[in-house]
């Protein structure tokens, strides 16, 4: 499977303190992710979140230790801590999919969430450039969040999102300056735009709930959905062999691709994937070709090879 993966160490300095991870969100709107406490609570299975590793935890960390290894995992949403109600401090579950809503009042625990936050004094820098909001993540393993591009596709009502504005949209903005917009409003996920199939460049919608396998493929639009890409500083350069394209991201912070082996899996139709070309496959390729044929096609995430 293709996965993100970026580099170079982290410019930015963040403070711990108390029980929560704490954020400065930029004067200028950008939003920022901080955990946000839900007391007297207990998330886990059927009751409002997934445990990522079952039934382990981790043990003998504070609050603030747990929280970075959730920001280290980039499918973890939130943490389940004991209290003071607990004799059994330290410990701590990492979860995922979660619905607060779902969730079970219980005195012995609180449950830290991870949320978007916008608006305040900002004391790290980004940059962006062209098209995308690009990020460092820290040598440490953090996470952050970039705009991933999804290329001839329209997401709106009743078709995998909601727009936050209704038919309203912004005018005359470039890719980045839309993408902006959307950094500084709380419920945006992210962004459609016109593409250059379009004669009219520079519209802008903004949306949320979204649902990108109910989008729909449409030559004049492109959608940028803000996801979490977690990473550290790729020391050595490498090339390919055997059966993984590895990369070393720049010294510049930018982020590149390459594909991580899920090994003894088979993803297919109703089974965790839909074939690009149905029952056709190549063959006689090496999987370094197979790969190479997956970057080349705008739609392929990844490839199954025996």
């Amino acid at each position: 499977i293709e996965e993100k993966v970026c580099g170079v160490e982290k410019k930015t300095t963040t403070a711990e303190a108390a029980e929560v991870t704490s954020v400065a969100p930029s004067a200028t709107g950008e939003c920022e992710m901080e955990f946000k406490k839900h007391p007297h609570t207990n998330c886990h299975t059927d009751h409002g979140a997934t445990p990522i590793h079952g039934n382990y935890h981790h043990q003998s960390l504070s609050h603030g230790e747990c929280q970075s290894k959730c920001k280290a995992d980039s499918k973890c949403q939130g943490v389940v801590v004991h209290n003071g109600a607990k004799s059994a401090e330290g410990h701590c579950w990492l979860i995922t999919d979660i619905d607060a809503s779902k969730c079970q009042s219980d005195d012995g625990y609180d449950v830290w969430i991870e949320e978007k936050v916008c608006g305040g004094e900002k004391q790290t820098t980004t940059t962006e450039a062209a098209e995308v909001t690009s990020v460092a993540p820290s040598t440490t393993g953090e996470c952050e969040f970039e705009f991933k591009k999804h290329p001839h596709t329209n997401c709106h009502t009743d078709h995998g999102a909601t727009p936050i504005h209704g038919n309203y949209h912004h005018q005359s903005l470039s890719h980045g300056e839309c993408q902006s917009k959307c950094k500084a409003d709380s419920k945006c996920q992210g962004v459609v735009v016109h593409n250059g199939a379009k004669s009219v460049e520079g519209h802008c919608w903004l949306i949320t709930d979204i649902d990108a396998s109910k989008c729909q493929s449409d030559d004049g639009y492109d959608v940028w959905i803000e996801e979490k890409v977690c990473g550290g500083e790729i020391q050595t350069t490498t090339t390919e062999a055997a059966e993984v394209t590895s990369v070393a991201p720049s010294t510049t912070g930018e982020c590149e691709f390459e594909f991580k082996k899920h090994p003894h899996t088979n993803c297919h139709t109703d089974h965790g994937a839909t074939p690009i070309h149905g029952n056709y496959h190549h063959q006689s390729l090496s999987h370094g070709e197979c790969q190479s044929k997956c970057k080349a096609d705008s739609k392929c995430q990844g490839v199954v090879v025996h």
